[in-house]
């Protein structure tokens, strides 16, 4: 019986150190595309104030837009090949902002080039 508690515990152990390290080399990874993501939402909620005409429902805005209007600035080289997009979804009487981008390596989940037809 106490054999298999402490090997329950070990196996437990291992779990969670074999978890943690898979999120931290995935954070460490990726965390330069997760920057993107937040600089152009944040972005894209600066765009819609000054615009705010168009954002009438479903709102898309491209990042080359945010680019555009000095939105966005001092973008990595490597990030200026990535195409991107944020879209603007309402949310009883506000939006929620969600970026979406798409580059060599690194894809956002729910990525969808027909998007990048209908942005602004």
């Amino acid at each position: 019986m106490k054999k298999m508690f402490i090997t329950w515990i070990l196996l437990m152990i291992l779990m969670v150190g074999g978890l943690t390290f898979i999120g931290w080399h995935n954070i460490q990874r990726h965390g330069i595309y997760f920057s993107l993501e937040r600089t152009m939402r944040l972005a894209a909620e600066e765009y819609f104030e000054m615009f705010n005409e168009r954002l009438t429902g479903e709102s898309v805005v491209s990042k080359e837009t945010l680019i555009q209007q000095e939105l966005i600035e001092g973008i990595d080289e490597e990030l200026m090949r990535c195409v991107g997009y944020v879209l603007a979804t309402p949310r009883g009487r506000s939006h929620t902002f969600r970026s979406y981008i798409k580059c060599e390596d690194y894809t956002t989940r729910g990525f969808d080039e027909l998007f990048l037809e209908r942005a602004w």
